[in-house]
């Protein structure tokens, strides 16, 4: 073979293979929607495909607020922290090692047909040294589980796993949910009588989102949109508030990840978001703290407008008077 015609051969095999190789790529990266390749890509075909990560995560919040009813599973995390009970202090600490430090598992629906919340809290040192955790669950904290009933019209408390309850008053009803309904419903639901704001909607507003990665999973049986927000407000440093009292965790947002599908009513199937610690500067310097703490929340949601079944009130049998 002579010279040039090698390397018309040569050319031409180099032209072929790159040509594969942009077909392969269109194809695992094309205008449809779809990830990966072979059997396995998945491809999103929801009749809101094509929207905008911004419009999906602003109609998915409209479409969350006006459910009927879900479950939710919300944990807290310390992400970069350990609890060492041998040292009796706060460790760096890996993935691997962390805990969760909170975890609530609710049914949220019409008043009518009531509301359960179950809240899993481990050992008081576990809960991290944030303020907040300090100065909201103190009730809570106190027991490892603390089960609620919500009722149309009064509030139930058990530390029992469910076997004997309070009735609340209805002034100590709102200071109890609090720490609760912020987290299990952090979007407001129209529907519901918690009375809680739209966390969510103060988070992303002005926000920017990217394409996750990978920019497309599937949770229980759905396709979903990973999104990655730039949020345009920036964190409080840990010394930036003038008051003892904490800025809450919608607050202090490092960042927000959602996973959204995109069906005729798109729904956030996924999230998570990183808050920075606020932490006295006394306590800081006791316990030798960093000057902020990352904390990860974590939530996942499902069964949508299901029918959770009726949550009735605890029998007479059930409740008992605390002692004075």
């Amino acid at each position: 073979m002579s010279l040039n015609k090698l390397k018309t051969t040569r050319a031409i095999s180099c032209a072929a293979i790159t040509a594969l190789v942009g077909f392969g790529l269109l194809a695992g990266c094309d205008s449809s929607g779809a990830q990966g390749t072979g059997e396995n890509a998945l491809v999103d075909t929801g009749p809101n495909a094509q929207l905008s990560n911004k419009e999906l995560a602003a109609r998915a919040l409209s479409d969350m607020k006006a459910l009927n009813s879900f479950e939710v599973n919300f944990t807290e995390e310390l992400k970069d922290l350990h609890w060492d009970p041998t040292l009796r202090s706060y460790q760096p600490g890996t993935t691997g090692e962390l805990s969760s430090t909170m975890t609530i598992t609710a049914r949220i629906q019409a008043p009518n047909k009531g509301n359960y919340f179950k809240i899993l809290y481990n050992d008081s040192e576990d809960l991290g040294p944030d303020q907040e955790a300090s100065f909201q669950t103190g009730f809570l904290r106190s027991n490892h589980i603390t089960d609620l009933i919500l009722t149309e019209k009064e509030l139930y408390v058990s530390t029992d796993g469910g076997k004997g309850w309070i009735e609340e008053g209805p002034g100590s009803a709102g200071f109890i949910l609090l720490p609760v309904v912020q987290y299990v419903e952090p979007f407001g639901m129209r529907n519901s009588n918690l009375g809680n704001p739209d966390y969510l909607g103060y988070i992303i507003k002005g926000a920017v989102f990217a394409d996750g990665k990978p920019g497309l999973e599937e949770i229980e049986g759905t396709i979903t949109r990973h999104m990655v927000a730039t949020l345009d407000k920036a964190t409080p440093g840990a010394t930036e508030d003038p008051y003892t009292t904490p800025t809450w965790w919608y607050e202090r947002v490092d960042s927000l990840e959602m996973w959204v599908s995109t069906g005729a009513e798109p729904r956030i199937a996924r999230m998570n978001i990183v808050v920075r610690s606020k932490i006295d500067e006394f306590l800081r310097q006791q316990m030798k703290l960093p000057d902020q703490v990352l904390y990860n929340l974590e939530w996942t949601f499902s069964r949508f407008n299901e029918d959770l079944g009726m949550i009735d009130a605890p029998l007479p049998s059930a409740l008992f008077t605390p002692s004075p």
